[in-house]
């Protein structure tokens, strides 16, 4: 039997890093409430700056979020398709700079 190779990377590929858009902006606003349960903390701002996006079954979203002046974080957001869509955030990095990349390659 042959040993399996981790393959998903063939298939499911991130974008590169963009400038956040309008929709992800606005999709960045509807997932504060998750976040701020998840890192148990209030943010007095929730901008998006950054964002790369790969498409599943739906869509998966790292984004790059400005929480103060000085402080980011990075949140990975999954858009599902089915109706009504689920908007769900599976992990939260604190403890980002604005200069810290979406996504630390191999």
């Amino acid at each position: 039997m042959l040993a399996q190779k981790n393959t998903t990377s063939k298939f499911f590929k991130w974008s590169e890093e963009r400038e956040a858009t309008p929709q992800v902006k606005k999709l960045a606003k509807e997932v504060q409430d998750q976040v701020e349960l998840m890192t148990n903390k209030q943010y007095s701002m929730f901008d998006a700056l950054k964002y790369m996006e790969m498409e599943v079954v739906g869509m998966a979203y790292r984004v790059k979020v400005q929480t103060n002046e000085e402080e980011y974080i990075h949140v990975l957001i999954f858009y599902g398709v089915e109706l009504p869509a689920k908007i769900v955030v599976f992990e939260v990095w604190e403890d980002k700079s604005l200069t810290d990349p979406l996504l630390i390659k191999d």
